[in-house]
């Protein structure tokens, strides 16, 4: 019987202090050591525990059924090496039995562990929605035909490491279909196909990608403006992304998603841009969300501000001073603050 290895919560992605449940179940080896090792990999590259490192690992007795429930907890050391660039998966050894047994899920299914600066971008992108997964079909690089080379430009960067390109080879009236690895590996971030032998002149090189409209490093500006706007609001403070109050989370990203949709505004004074959004009803759409967004930033603005203005009330441990003139009046008074405490 083959091993099940399943992430009993469903989680995708995983930040510093989280639990991960992950079961086990070999019904035919009960009563078994089984260790749990965790491999971190390249996201363009395939699952490969044996040359994976492991960054960690942990050992447990199945019980009589041959099933046993690991919890990992990532931390910032053994998930160091973060980011949407890297994936993390579980392999198992048995006691006696089969090893490096891996998920039987697709590896697009494996963890993808997230700092804070990484969580909070992977929130505006999720924010963002389509504008970050743009699909374009069947474009031929521009690289086509210029001379014998290996690497292919296309008009779009920022391609999404969780959609695999489709690659087609176009010679005359036929077609190639390529296989990712074997023929060819892609730069995603530069939007580029990248052969793994000479390709001549005469052959056009197709792909079909998916690729968001921002880069990480747009994105990360966005947020540090909108984190600025904040730390602005008296009374003034020095906050970083790394390092504001959790509670301030849906505000810096709904201010970051407000220079985003302002952007996305100015597309359609460009031809290639025009293309993607020059639809009457996708700007209508874009326009009304980002008013809601608009709103809700300046409303918890505005919310910051009014806590800024609120005079603060003074603690203190020590007895209230005695009135210098006393009266029954004011001694009472005095009394019963020193009574409370105050």
């Amino acid at each position: 019987m083959a091993t099940s290895i399943e992430l009993v919560d469903g989680y995708e992605v995983v930040e510093p202090g989280l639990q991960v449940k992950i079961q086990v179940v070999n019904q035919e080896h009960p009563n078994k050591q089984f260790t749990l090792k965790i491999h971190r990999r390249s996201a363009s590259s395939p699952r490969q525990p044996d040359s994976d490192p492991v960054v960690d690992q942990t050992t447990q007795k199945s019980d009589d059924s041959g099933a046993a429930v690991f919890v990992w907890s990532p931390n910032e050391e053994n998930i160091s090496v973060s980011g949407p660039g890297y994936r993390y998966y579980p392999s198992v050894d048995i006691e006696n039995g089969p090893q490096r047994q891996l998920p039987q899920a697709s590896a697009d299914s494996d963890l993808v562990a997230l700092d804070i600066v990484s969580a909070v971008l992977h929130e505006l992108v999720v924010s963002l929605g389509p504008v970050m997964a743009i699909p374009v079909y069947a474009e031929v690089s521009k690289d086509c035909g210029v001379s014998t080379r290996r690497d292919f430009d296309f008009t779009w960067d920022n391609w999404q490491t969780n959609y695999k390109p489709v690659v087609f080879t176009l010679s005359g009236s036929e077609e190639a279909l390529k296989t990712f690895g074997t023929d060819y590996t892609v730069d995603y971030k530069n939007g580029k196909v990248l052969m793994n032998s000479d390709v001549p002149r005469h052959v056009e090189i197709e792909a079909s990608y998916v690729f968001g409209y921002f880069s990480n490093q747009e994105l990360l500006s966005f947020l540090n403006m909108s984190m600025n706007d904040i730390n602005y609001i008296p009374p003034y403070t020095n906050f970083s992304i790394r390092n504001f109050p959790d509670y301030w989370r849906s505000i810096v990203i709904s201010g970051a998603l407000v220079r985003c949709l302002e952007q996305l505004f100015m597309a359609p004074i460009f031809r290639e841009r025009r293309l993607i959004f020059s639809d009457e009803d996708m700007n209508g759409a874009l326009i009304n969300y980002y008013e809601r967004v608009k709103q809700a930033f300046e409303a918890a603005l505005t919310k910051k501000n009014r806590w800024s203005l609120t005079t603060p009330r003074g603690v203190t441990g020590h007895d209230v001073i005695a009135p210098p003139r006393i009266s029954a009046h004011n001694f009472t008074q005095w009394a019963y603050l020193r009574g409370r405490g105050f």
